[in-house]
Protein backbone atom coordinates (compact mmCIF):
# COMPACT_ATOMS: atom_id res chain seq x y z
CA UNK A 1 0.00 0.00 0.00
CA UNK A 2 1.39 3.27 -0.80
CA UNK A 3 -0.61 5.60 1.46
CA UNK A 4 -3.11 7.11 -1.15
CA UNK A 5 -6.96 7.21 0.05
CA UNK A 6 -8.82 4.48 -1.10
CA UNK A 7 -12.40 5.62 0.32
CA UNK A 8 -14.16 5.29 2.93
CA UNK A 9 -16.46 2.09 4.68
CA UNK A 10 -19.95 2.65 5.38
CA UNK A 11 -21.04 3.04 8.68
CA UNK A 12 -21.55 -0.31 10.45
CA UNK A 13 -19.74 -2.23 7.85
CA UNK A 14 -16.68 -2.66 10.06
CA UNK A 15 -16.65 -3.93 13.40
CA UNK A 16 -13.83 -3.47 15.57
CA UNK A 17 -12.79 -6.42 17.58
CA UNK A 18 -14.20 -6.43 21.81
CA UNK A 19 -10.39 -7.96 22.67
CA UNK A 20 -7.22 -8.82 20.81
CA UNK A 21 -5.15 -11.91 21.58
CA UNK A 22 -2.08 -13.53 20.59
CA UNK A 23 -1.46 -14.17 17.19
CA UNK A 24 -3.78 -12.30 14.99
CA UNK A 25 -6.58 -13.48 17.18
CA UNK A 26 -9.93 -10.93 17.84
CA UNK A 27 -12.71 -11.52 19.71
CA UNK A 28 -16.29 -10.04 18.81
CA UNK A 29 -19.02 -9.79 21.31
CA UNK A 30 -22.30 -11.40 18.82
CA UNK A 31 -25.71 -10.44 20.00
CA UNK A 32 -28.57 -12.91 18.07
CA UNK A 33 -32.38 -12.23 17.49
CA UNK A 34 -32.86 -12.62 21.49
CA UNK A 35 -30.45 -10.93 22.79
CA UNK A 36 -28.03 -13.67 23.84
CA UNK A 37 -24.57 -12.57 23.64
CA UNK A 38 -21.92 -15.44 22.26
CA UNK A 39 -18.26 -14.32 22.01
CA UNK A 40 -17.02 -15.46 18.49
CA UNK A 41 -12.90 -15.43 17.94
CA UNK A 42 -11.66 -14.75 14.59
CA UNK A 43 -8.09 -15.20 13.30
CA UNK A 44 -7.22 -11.78 11.19
CA UNK A 45 -5.12 -12.07 7.77
CA UNK A 46 -1.92 -11.89 8.18
CA UNK A 47 -1.96 -8.42 6.13
CA UNK A 48 -4.44 -6.73 8.94
CA UNK A 49 -1.66 -7.29 11.36
CA UNK A 50 0.77 -4.84 12.30
CA UNK A 51 4.14 -5.79 10.90
CA UNK A 52 6.68 -3.47 12.63
CA UNK A 53 5.81 -2.95 16.05
CA UNK A 54 7.43 0.05 18.06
Amino acid sequence: MDGRYIGTCPAGAVALPDAFGPDGLAAFVEQDEMNVETVVVKQLRRSARQQDRP
